[in-house]
């Protein structure tokens, strides 16, 4: 998706480094929602506690990618945008 990105904007080279951060931003969101997917257990009530587990991570995964998405954005010219 980055790679996307980058073909399609050309960004400069202040803009590469906002990339840069985004990509590792997404890149930790990723890993810490993975850790939380290993596995369904089988009891009800475990169950309810890793889908609510899953949930967290969604939420903490948006908010690890929220500024570095919002950073690259704004330093985009009317044009890339």
């Amino acid at each position: 998706m980055i790679e996307r990105i980058k073909q399609v904007i050309a960004p400069s080279m202040s803009q590469r480094d906002g990339l840069e951060q985004l990509r590792a931003a997404l890149a930790q969101a990723i890993e810490r929602t993975k850790a939380t997917c290993a596995g369904m257990p089988a009891p009800f009530t475990e169950r309810l506690n890793a889908i609510q587990d899953r949930i967290w991570a969604m939420r903490d995964a948006v908010l690890t990618i929220r500024l570095p998405i919002e950073n690259f954005y704004n330093s985009l010219t009317e044009e890339q945008q």
